[in-house]
């Protein structure tokens, strides 16, 4: 608001008064809105810090803001470190298991798959409670933590966790879950496809990084790569 001047008193000091007055309106002087008074260089300052942090704020909650590109990006994530094994661990069993190889990983994943298969109602009603961020992390470490234990040696410490991990690797119940929470019931099919097709695209990368980094670099530098994935994959969740 303008200031305003002070009513003249009479003849010359009412024009002086006047002048004085429109030399205050002309030089855009402003009170302060919250106190009344004339604006200092300090509250000026402490304005612009309180418009700065309200900006970063506002960016703050877009970037956090619930997306389906999320889901996207930690479903890609999460099966780009487990393809990243696909093309390792058939001749990691042979060497482990020799002629019952293919029993054991049929052992294996029939195991998890089963387990996944009874508990993944479970742990989407759980999710329902007490929140998807957190049964997501579950989910997801639950799926990544059998690589780590590649670097310990025997492999029947990779066959039981792998096996375990089936009763909480469900991520898909979880991302379609959050999915439908975030989205328009019009908007969940194409939301749903965009999910699909990045498991998709995933699988199809991610073997062939792995065959290219075993045979240059060796596959232990494929179980550092596979386990950094997943760990990028938690910390972005």
């Amino acid at each position: 608001m303008a200031r305003l001047g002070r009513r003249p008193l009479s003849g010359s000091v009412g024009s002086s008064g006047a002048a004085e007055d429109e030399e205050g309106l002309l030089s855009g002087d402003e009170f302060n809105d919250d106190t009344g008074s004339l604006p200092t260089a300090g509250s000026s300052g402490s304005s612009q810090k309180r418009g700065c942090r309200h900006r970063l704020r506002d960016i703050w909650r877009a970037l956090v803001k619930p997306r389906v590109l999320h889901a996207m990006v930690v479903i890609f994530l999460e099966f780009t470190s487990v393809g990243l094994l696909l093309t390792v661990m058939p001749q990691v069993f042979e060497d482990s298991f020799g002629s019952k190889t293919f029993l054991t990983i049929g052992v294996t994943q029939g195991v998890k798959g089963i387990l996944s298969f009874l508990c993944a109602p479970l742990i989407g009603s759980l999710s329902d409670v007490w929140g998807r961020k957190y049964f997501l992390l579950m989910t997801v470490f639950a799926t990544c933590a059998p690589t780590p234990t590649l670097f310990l040696g025997p492999m029947w410490i990779y066959c039981v966790a792998t096996a375990l991990s089936g009763i909480f690797a469900v991520t898909f119940s979880i991302v379609f879950a959050y999915v439908a929470d975030i989205s328009e019931p019009a908007e969940r099919s194409a939301a749903y496809g965009k999910i699909t097709a990045m498991f998709a695209a995933s699988l199809v990368t991610s073997p062939m990084v792995g065959s290219y980094l075993a045979a240059t670099y060796g596959e232990r530098t494929v179980y550092s790569v596979s386990t950094a994935i997943a760990l990028l994959d938690l910390a972005f969740i």
